[in-house]
């Protein structure tokens, strides 16, 4: 899955989510909903968001989590700092045929 994830604009937003993505307590309720380890993380170049493309295994967790509904991740910090999320499903395509 492909994650776009776009900041409030702000002074140190993405700092502030780093912080917070990267707590303990937000590590575990990511592991409940993809693959952590083969999550691979990209910061936007202009640092108003980021892209991450996600192993996911459990897709209701993941928009529980990304939109605020999980009770971990519905803080002041998070609604603070994120804008949006918007997910997109990745699909193999054979280029041999």
């Amino acid at each position: 899955m492909l994650i776009i994830g776009k900041l409030k604009q702000g002074e140190g937003m993405l700092e502030r989510f780093l912080e917070f993505f990267n707590s303990e307590e937000v590590k575990e309720e990511r592991k409940k909903v993809a693959n952590t380890e083969k999550t691979v993380f990209s910061i936007l170049p202009d640092k108003s968001g980021f892209l991450m493309k996600a192993s996911v295994f459990n897709f209701e967790g993941i928009k529980d989590l990304l939109n605020g509904n999980n009770p971990v991740i519905n803080t002041p910090e998070y609604h603070e700092v994120i804008d949006f999320f918007k997910l997109y499903e990745i699909n193999e395509i054979n280029i041999n045929e």
